[in-house]
């Protein structure tokens, strides 16, 4: 419990600084402009994919796989855990978006896709931190395969990163909103584990 208090104060100490300093929002988006000039000559399809297909995929990819396996190990609680963890993340994060009331970055920074919701914390980062890093800690919990857990944890890192690296591609956020989003990903994922193992200890 006090890892769970001590990651959230710093989740709140960091979004205040985000959003009352003019100095980070100017730094954010001096770096946007210079991580989208790195990927300039890439075809801007690759994170339009991610926006649209892929984020239902990976969402829906955890859910059989991960719900098969809980299912046949007759972990019931673990697998209705699994799938509530995107409604939680995106019903938790729709409030803090409108308590934060950060604004998106300027239209000439985003690409083919314009939005003017709040921006404060991508809500695609969080849900994908969560849901995934739910699915390694399951893996090392369960899985007797060493194989399988590796697989997953370097398939989950590489996933993770990719989606907060595609919102800045894209120019829907700065890199400050998806670090937000891991950093609170980290506090919901410490509560995910403990409410998973108190299921545990509710069995014995």
């Amino acid at each position: 419990m006090k890892k769970i208090v001590a990651a959230f104060t710093f989740f709140v100490i960091y979004t205040f600084v985000v959003n009352t300093c003019p100095e980070v929002t100017a730094c954010d988006k001096s770096f946007l402009l210079f991580f989208q000039g790195i990927l300039a000559g890439l075809p801007i399809a690759i994170p339009l994919l991610m926006d649209e297909i892929l984020y239902a995929t990976m969402i829906i990819v955890p859910y059989l796989i991960g719900g098969f396996y809980l299912l046949k190990i007759r972990k019931i609680k673990d697998l209705f855990l699994l799938f509530f963890i995107p409604l939680i993340c995106f019903s938790l994060n729709s409030v803090f978006k409108e308590i934060i009331q950060r604004p998106r970055p300027p239209f000439d920074l985003q690409q083919v896709i314009k939005l003017t919701s709040f921006s404060y914390t991508s809500t695609h980062s969080l849900v994908m931190f969560c849901l995934w890093g739910i699915c390694v800690y399951f893996a090392y919990k369960y899985s007797v395969l060493k194989f399988t857990k590796i697989s997953i944890l370097v398939f989950a890192l590489f996933w993770v990163l990719f989606v907060g690296a595609s919102r800045m591609w894209l120019g829907v956020h700065y890199f400050t909103d998806v670090l937000g989003a891991y950093i609170l990903g980290m506090v919901l994922l410490m509560i995910f584990v403990c409410i998973s193992k108190s299921f545990e200890r509710k069995d014995k």
